[in-house]
């Protein structure tokens, strides 16, 4: 799937700590890893009390991307994004070419809504 120039594209947040759908979502793409999946979310949150902020960006109801995505708050380094801490991979899962274009903006506007320092994701987005 190719996403169309100025395609409208919802965002969502999905829970990974709350019933299945996280994991039904990420199951099924290529490129998946224990670290997408909901129980490696759940040891970041109950071990180190990090907020889970899944995101699914979806185009006429097609999936584009997942970000498996936790909210981190460090007295050294301050509050930032992190896809997924403790992991060499489990960035984002993207199904669609030019996903990574919106994709990008969206984590700019969520790094900027929730005063991160930064944002570290463990692959590099295609923007292509």
């Amino acid at each position: 799937m190719v996403l169309p120039k100025q395609a409208a594209v919802e965002v969502d947040y999905l829970d990974p700590l709350e019933g299945d759908q996280w994991n039904r979502e990420v199951v099924g793409h290529p490129k998946v890893s224990v670290f997408h999946e909901s129980s490696w979310i759940r040891v970041l949150a109950d071990c180190y009390g990090h907020t889970p902020l899944c995101l699914r960006l979806r185009h006429d109801r097609k999936v584009l991307a997942l970000v498996p995505l936790v909210e981190v708050k460090s007295l050294l380094k301050g509050k930032r994004g992190v896809s997924v801490p403790f992991a060499d991979f489990g960035g984002a899962l993207t199904s669609a070419q030019g996903a990574g274009q919106e994709l990008v903006g969206v984590l700019e506007s969520l790094a900027s809504e929730r005063s991160w320092r930064h944002l570290e994701l463990r692959e590099e987005i295609n923007r292509g």
